[in-house]
C-alpha cells in the first residue's frame, strides 16, 4: 500500500514460522486504515495466498493462533526494493516491506530486520521472546 509520493504508510508485521517447513517460513500483515482490516500477504513457491481479517475478536482468534507457533516482528514500510529479489517466501516479503537484505533464509531475515531496527510484537502470555513456551526452552 503505497501512496503517490512513493512511501509505504503501513506497518509490516513479518511472521517466522518455525514448524512449516524444516527452514521456516516467512510471511507478512499489516493492518489498512482505510479499509479497516488486516492485509495478510503468505507467498509460496507458486503462489501466493492473500487474505483480509476483520479488527476486533476475528483478529484476535487469529492472532492467538499465529503467535503461538511464530515469532512476529514489526517494521514500519520502508518504501522500494530491487525487484530482483526472488519469487519466494523471503524474497517476497523483503519486497512488500521494503528492505534492502541479502538473505535467502527466514534466519537471515529475521537478522537484517533487526539490524533494520524491527521489534518483537504479539509475543504470548507464556512464551519467550524467542517464540518458546517454558516447556521448550531448555535441553
Amino acid at each position: 500500500m503505497k501512496p503517490a509520493g512513493g512511501k509505504q504508510d503501513l506497518n509490516w508485521n513479518v511472521v517466522f514460522e518455525r514448524s512449516r517447513t524444516p527452514w521456516g517460513h516467512v510471511y507478512a500483515f499489516a493492518f489498512d486504515a482505510r479499509t479497516g482490516v488486516w492485509i495478510v500477504i503468505d507467498p509460496h513457491t507458486r503462489w501466493t495466498r492473500v487474505f483480509t481479517v476483520a479488527m476486533g475478536a476475528p483478529f484476535r482468534r487469529w492472532i492467538a493462533g499465529v503467535a503461538s507457533v511464530s515469532e512476529i516482528y514489526r517494521i514500519a514500510g520502508r518504501g522500494e526494493a530491487p525487484i530482483g529479489m526472488g519469487w519466494f517466501c523471503v524474497g517476497t516479503v523483503k519486497r512488500l516491506v521494503g528492505l534492502r537484505s541479502g538473505a535467502l533464509s527466514p534466519a537471515g531475515l529475521k537478522r537484517d530486520l533487526l539490524r533494520a531496527g524491527a521489534r518483537q510484537v504479539f509475543v504470548c502470555e507464556n512464551q519467550s521472546p524467542q517464540g518458546r513456551s517454558p516447556d521448550q526452552v531448555g535441553s
